[in-house]
């Protein structure tokens, strides 16, 4: 998978800049059969088979979390804090 960084005002790093990690993570969620990941800009920063199955990882488990556990849904964050509830069911339609 190829993602252009070219005009992006620092190297692209995974490990330095959220917006990095979070646009590729969302990359790997639509495109999971991915091996090979390189951030194209001055020069090509490419990350090798074993670094895309970590964040493979990563991607299928926020999947998992976000999608079929649903853990982020006023629900769950009601039920782990009862006195955030009241001001969820204020909020939520």
């Amino acid at each position: 998978m190829y993602m252009n960084y070219v005009g992006f005002s620092m190297v692209p790093s995974l490990a330095n800049s959220g917006l990095v990690m979070a646009r590729t993570i969302d990359s790997l969620i639509e495109t999971p059969r991915v091996s090979k990941i390189v951030f194209v800009q001055q020069r090509n920063y490419v990350h090798t088979f074993a670094q895309v199955s970590m964040l493979l990882e990563i991607s299928n488990l926020y999947n998992y979390l976000m999608k079929q556990e649903r853990i982020l849904s006023t629900k769950k964050l009601a039920h782990s804090n009862p006195a955030r509830s009241a001001c969820l069911t204020t909020i939520t339609p």
